[in-house]
C-alpha cells in the first residue's frame, strides 16, 4: 500500500543516516537524469528546500521498481501522472 507518492525525504535521510551520499545523488540521477543529480547536489548545500525536491523528485521509482503491484487508494495516485521510467 503505498499512502505517499513523494518519498524522497524518507531516502535522503536513510541515505544521509548510511553516509551514502554518492548513492542518493545516483539514484536521483538514474530516475531523473543530470537534472537530478544537480537538485540532489544543490539541495544538500541548502539552496532548494525539501517541499521543492519531494514535488519534482520524489523517488517514487526507487521505492517500487522491484514491487510486483502497488495499491494506492487516491485518484491522484492513481493517474497515469505520477508514473516514472528510469532514465537510462
Amino acid at each position: 500500500m503505498l499512502h505517499d507518492l513523494r518519498l524522497h525525504d524518507l531516502f535522503f535521510c536513510l541515505f544521509q543516516e548510511q553516509r551514502r551520499r554518492d548513492r542518493y545523488l545516483g539514484c536521483l540521477e538514474r530516475y531523473y537524469g543530470e537534472a537530478g543529480r544537480v537538485a540532489g547536489e544543490r539541495f544538500s548545500s541548502d539552496d532548494l528546500s525539501k517541499d521543492h525536491m519531494a514535488e519534482n523528485y520524489p523517488l517514487t521509482g526507487l521505492a517500487v521498481d522491484e514491487a510486483a503491484g502497488v495499491v494506492v487508494h487516491t485518484p491522484e495516485h492513481s493517474s497515469a501522472s505520477w508514473r516514472w521510467k528510469p532514465v537510462r
